[in-house]
């Protein structure tokens, strides 16, 4: 693999993994990741709860930014990133919040705490604390993700990847991370324009082949997110040697039980990356916001699609956001519109070739802008920095 990334939602883990700063710089953005489990805590734990937390440090904006997913746990009361090496505990160095399966967040941190956790991931450790394990139920060491530990799959689904074909409306995207290692696998599937999903799952299959499922993503309402321990025979077949394309994603509607949408695995390095660190003193002219964000955004142009994930804190609910044409320092008109949301959105949609051409030729001459009823004209601004 060329590199690790990670679009929202892991979007989505909805985040990204920065790429071409020199990790040796002091305030280079970073990502880090952990592979939670009740064997990482100490003590540890009996538990059949199993997820992955994706950090991205940001020092010279004070943001760090999270995407944690746990399946299978009691009651999550709380999680953070604590200051402490494997085998040890300590204090809390960052609040994440509480959440049921998925949490998406960006918080303000002092930009030394930042650097520290990005120069050193080793020290620190995520932690996720349940009502029946208030100390921490699953827990796991921060690392820069590596070749041949992490790998970052994606896919985009259509109805026409299906075989045969179906005729729907539907679109949307699922990234898989697998940690070889633990075998712990994280999901995240987003379905947009079609009715719940009773299904979805990893089948083995070459492009227009059927084959047989291989690991079950859940049921899909919108999103699904979902972590668990695979196989490692499963695991060898999918990665050693890469063969993501012998696989592909299937989300299994009433109106299609053999799958209405569908798309095949690969390497999300491979794809039109792009991702923007959102804030208030981008904005022309400058808000005075505490709120904070990260936005990531693909293109398919095989499948003729731009896909996305936004995390907004500190906000409240966003009354709208879109991709707009200007440079740094000038406000443009909209090119893609989004839907409003309260704190994280993930979607996909169908756009025509000329739209995405012209996004992908530079990303740098677009902008992600997030508009609330506090600031109508945008509250957080972030240029898109392709990847």
């Amino acid at each position: 693999m060329k590199r690790l990334t990670f679009v929202g939602a892991l979007i989505g883990l909805v985040s990204v993994m920065l790429v071409g700063v020199a990790a040796a710089e002091p305030l280079a953005p970073r990502q880090l990741v952990a592979p939670l489990n009740g064997a990482a805590e100490v003590p540890s734990v009996e538990t059949d709860a199993v997820g992955m937390a994706v950090i991205t440090t940001i020092p010279a904006a004070g943001v760090v930014c999270a995407e944690v997913i746990v399946s299978d746990s009691d009651t999550i009361v709380a999680s953070h990133i604590h200051q402490g090496a494997a085998g040890t505990n300590g204090g809390v160095v960052v609040s994440l919040g509480a959440f049921e399966t998925h949490n998406a967040v960006c918080v303000e941190v002092d930009p030394r705490v930042a650097g520290h956790i990005g120069a050193n991931p080793s020290a620190f450790y995520v932690n996720v604390h349940t009502e029946a394990f208030p100390g921490g139920e699953v827990r796991g060491q921060l690392r820069v993700p590596r070749p041949g530990q992490f790998y970052s799959l994606g896919a985009t689904l259509t109805g026409a990847n299906e075989v045969p074909a179906v005729e729907s409306d539907g679109i949307g995207f699922a990234n898989v991370v697998i940690h070889r290692q633990t075998g712990i696998v994280c999901s995240v599937v987003v379905a947009d324009d079609i009715e719940p999903a009773f299904a979805s799952h990893v089948h083995a299959g070459a492009a227009g082949e059927n084959g047989p499922a291989v690991i079950s993503l859940g049921a899909v309402d919108g999103s699904a997110f979902a972590c668990q321990v695979v196989d490692n025979a499963v695991i060898n077949s999918i990665i050693d040697p890469p063969s993501f394309e012998a696989f592909y994603v299937n989300v299994h509607t009433d109106a299609y039980p053999g799958g209405e949408l569908r798309g095949q695995l690969a390497d999300v390095s491979e794809r039109d990356n792009a991702i923007a660190l959102l804030t208030g003193g981008a904005e022309v002219p400058p808000v005075d916001s505490a709120g904070v964000g990260l936005g990531a955004v693909f293109v398919d142009h095989d499948a003729g699609a731009l896909c996305w994930s936004l995390i907004a804190s500190g906000i409240g609910e966003a009354t709208g956001a879109h991709i707009h044409e200007a440079p740094v320092g000038e406000n443009g008109g909209v090119v893609v519109f989004f839907d409003p949301f309260d704190g994280f959105d993930a979607g996909c949609q169908y756009l025509d070739a000329e739209t995405l051409e012209h996004l992908t030729a530079d990303w740098s001459g677009f902008y992600i802008n997030i508009h609330t009823e506090a600031v109508p004209s945008g509250e957080l601004r972030g240029q898109l920095t392709a990847l």
